[in-house]
């Protein structure tokens, strides 16, 4: 298809309903997330690996999740480029407003993380960017302090 056609980008979606060598669940993630990477290189495109997260247990907030949320082994921290999760209250919660929504970047190669506000575009299923900005939707390294409500 890359040779035909031209590809940019390849969406796995998502990781549990993947076949793939491995003993016990966690193996076989690893094998996907590394399987991932490696196409992503090979094709010299764009691979995006959908996941889910954890269930939230007592104590932590769902509202702010943490790498250590995704759900399986750590491979896919280890393997991935970017961690993007797209948090939805309306989903989560099932209330609220349905278009509210927060993209939310857990790990850049650069470093760079951070939340941004954004408008679920219910009719195409996109993200665009909200109407409101303000300085917490904003990308920062981790290096900077973190602003402080």
């Amino acid at each position: 298809m890359k040779g035909r056609a031209g590809l940019d980008l390849l969406i796995l979606d998502y990781d549990e309903l993947i076949e793939a060598e491995g003993k016990t669940e966690f193996e076989q993630q690893r094998v996907i997330a590394r399987a991932a990477k490696t196409l992503a290189k090979e094709l010299k495109c764009v691979v995006i690996l959908i996941s889910q997260l954890r269930k939230t247990t007592a104590g932590e907030d769902a509202g702010k999740p943490t790498l250590q949320r995704l759900y399986g082994n750590a491979a896919k921290q280890k393997f991935a480029s970017f961690i993007i999760l797209a948090d939805r209250p309306y989903v989560r919660e099932l209330q609220g407003d349905e278009k509210e929504a927060e993209l939310q970047l857990l790990k850049s190669r650069d470093g760079k993380t951070g939340r941004i506000k954004a408008t679920f575009n219910v009719r195409s299923l996109r993200f665009e960017q909200a109407e409101e900005t303000h300085a917490a939707g904003t990308w920062r390294h981790p290096s900077e302090p973190l602003e402080r409500d």
